[in-house]
């Protein structure tokens, strides 16, 4: 587990440098005019850049499930709520292939007309799991304490 939340802080690190200031995936919610402006504004190295971050999002974003899958399944053993980690990461899977897809192509409206919305459920659903996960194990070390 320590070597998985090294490998996530790496991770974080490199796309926090290469990512463009802005980028519609660490937004908690933006509109298709504001992604097509955001994209438009890009410069090519830009373009670029991005699509190396969205490239490593998809590393992270098994990352992520991963920490979250083995946590909830020490804090729930023989529960399955380790499944629910699957929500955020559908969404986040989803937001960052629409938002390849769309550095990739000149059609950009087509991808990105509902993808706000994508991002604010990817952002409520890995929050809540994260709060939830961390809340339990609070109370399991006070409950030991």
């Amino acid at each position: 587990m320590i070597l998985l939340l090294i490998t996530m802080g790496i991770l974080l690190t490199i796309m926090s440098t290469v990512a463009p200031e802005g980028s519609l995936d660490a937004r908690f919610y933006y509109t298709s005019l504001e992604a097509q402006t955001f994209l438009k504004s890009l410069s090519l190295q830009g373009l670029t850049n991005y699509r190396l971050n969205e490239f490593l999002d998809l590393f992270f974003i098994y990352k992520y499930t991963r920490a979250l899958g083995l946590s909830l399944t020490r804090l729930f053993p023989g529960k399955k709520l380790w499944m629910l980690i699957f929500i955020p990461a559908s969404l986040d899977l989803l937001e960052t292939s629409v938002i390849i897809a769309a550095l990739s192509s000149a059609h950009q409206t087509l991808f990105l007309s509902q993808l706000g919305v994508v991002t604010a459920a990817k952002w409520i659903t890995v929050l809540s799991l994260t709060a939830f996960t961390v809340w339990s194990l609070f109370l399991r070390l006070k409950k030991s304490a």
